[in-house]
């Protein structure tokens, strides 16, 4: 009886999932288009050199807000959940209220920080004297990046998703394309990047406050706590959390900066054209640990820990289903692609491309195992690995970039994402007593292979890299899959529930 109620537990939160990934799926795709839409623009308009420089201030600055934040974004979305479960709404004020505090501190410090030192960075590390005006424009908006995460985080602790999606996906994207095309149609030159920049995070900030007081406004009135009553605690939680939300980008950055210090502008440039194309494996974890976090530290508090099993293999199933047909279009036509997106000189990082995409395929299964870890309260242990890892990738992005500039890069982020997802993957085993992946993970791992030999075959057989050729062979890669999909059943029981209540919801609006 207890296994049935799970099971049926189960089947409501896929559902939940699968419900709001639709959203999710179009605000993502349309964040993709108008964030690609933003660089070429930067690319085409401005050069390789200048594209190569705002990756750089893009990176110093992202790095500088996660620092400034003491952890506390990730800590926001974990504690807001965990207080709605415990009903403890005077708790959630204190929290926002001192996290907006440090935010505001924080944020002015950094940013006078990141202006003193703009020319140093630019002169003596990239040895360009173009990179200071970017950059101190740029570092403008960062107290207002660190408000609007603020409050972003309060919106996925609420779990409104839709909302948060909307923001960060469609707003922020949608507006830097506009603003940006706007000025360089007026003639505005490079300032219209660090200006399209600044004005969007100050109104990703406004809106991002309206909506989450919506909420917070909600909540009974109770008693709050002082902040030694609750901020211990939470910075405790967080502050090792300092790198996560760069996790996923750090290796890259990583080499950028390598790239950066070793080589020309124009090297990151090209380089960076291709971890674009790499943040093509992001849509799948988008469309799923929006909620993922904030749902399984809710059922975390009820102790539902076989529930918390099923929901975490199954998201992590799906998100590698998803993102093997990416790997095999961003591996057998790399040189294409970037040439359509980016122009002909970029096409220098093909290689790149296909090393990275390897890599990418298997690493963007890391963030459920490294959510498990820190909604378990081990957040030391990410940080230690994140502290390894990137020490890792740093010490073999200074041995091969020295002999093989970009496509060393690629090897060393290749080789370091394998080793962190292996090992955060046993973590998890360890801390929950079960493994975030199932052993259909090896079927689709095979499936893969035997697809790209077919995807190489008829590539050869073609003899051209045309767009018909690409969409051609696509197409017959796609409907093998599909069928291999069904061949090794990938799909169970609750997979199925789930594509026939959509198939029969699909039904029903075709009737009406």
């Amino acid at each position: 009886m207890v296994a049935q109620m799970d099971s049926h537990e189960t089947q409501f939160y896929l559902k939940l999932f699968v419900k709001s990934s639709f959203f999710i799926f179009a605000a993502v795709i349309i964040s993709k288009l108008f964030s690609y839409g933003y660089k070429i623009i930067i690319a085409r308009s401005f050069g390789a050199e200048t594209y190569g420089l705002f990756s750089l201030a893009i990176i110093i600055i992202t790095i500088a807000s996660s620092i400034a934040t003491f952890g506390l974004y990730d800590g926001l979305v974990r504690f807001v959940s965990f207080y709605r479960g415990k009903r403890a709404f005077g708790h959630i004020r204190r929290l926002v209220l001192s996290s907006q505090a440090i935010f505001i501190v924080t944020g002015l410090i950094c940013t006078a920080l990141l202006i003193f030192f703009a020319p140093v960075i630019g002169d003596k590390i990239f040895h360009t004297d173009k990179f200071t005006p970017l950059f101190i424009g740029m570092a403008l908006a960062l107290p207002f990046l660190l408000l609007a995460n603020l409050f972003l985080g309060v919106l996925r602790g609420f779990e409104r998703i839709k909302t948060y999606s909307a923001l960060i996906n469609i707003y922020q994207n949608t507006a830097k394309f506009i603003i940006l095309g706007l000025l360089v149609l007026l003639g505005a030159g490079a300032i219209s990047i660090s200006i399209s920049y600044v004005v969007v995070f100050i109104g990703l900030f406004l809106i991002s406050r309206y909506y989450a007081r919506k909420d917070l406004n909600k909540m009974p009135l109770t008693k709050i706590p002082s902040r030694k009553e609750v901020m211990p605690e939470v910075l405790s939680y967080a502050w090792p959390l300092l790198f996560v939300g760069v996790l996923y980008s750090i290796f890259y950055w990583t080499d950028s900066l390598v790239l950066g210090y070793f080589t020309t502008a124009e090297h990151v440039g090209w380089y960076n054209a291709a971890i674009t194309l790499i943040s093509l494996f992001g849509i799948a974890p988008d469309l799923f640990m929006q909620l993922f976090f904030p749902l399984i530290s809710l059922k975390l508090s009820e102790d539902k820990k076989s529930l918390i099993k099923r929901l975490t293999q199954q998201v992590t199933k799906w998100i590698y289903i998803l993102n093997i047909p990416i790997f095999l279009l961003l591996f057998l036509f790399p040189e294409k692609l970037l040439e359509i997106l980016f122009g002909r000189d970029f096409t220098v990082g093909s290689s790149v491309l296909q090393i990275l995409a390897l890599g990418a395929l298997f690493s963007s299964v890391m963030g459920v195992s490294t959510s498990l870890l820190s909604i378990k309260g081990r957040t030391k242990l990410v940080l230690m690995n994140f502290i390894l890892f990137a020490t890792i990738n740093l010490i073999l992005d200074i041995i091969f970039v020295k002999s093989y500039g970009m496509i060393g890069a690629a090897f060393a982020t290749m080789i370091t994402q394998i080793l962190f997802v292996v090992t955060a993957v046993f973590q998890v085993r360890n801390t929950y007593e079960f493994s975030p992946i199932k052993s259909k993970i090896g079927r689709l791992s095979f499936l893969a292979v035997a697809l790209l030999a077919v995807g190489l075959f008829l590539q050869s057989t073609f003899a051209n890299n045309s767009l018909a050729t690409i969409i051609g062979v696509s197409l017959i890669l796609l409907a093998l899959y599909a069928l291999g999909l069904h061949m090794f059943q990938i799909f169970d029981t609750e997979d199925k529930s789930i594509i026939q209540s959509i198939v029969n919801k699909l039904s029903r609006r075709n009737n009406a």
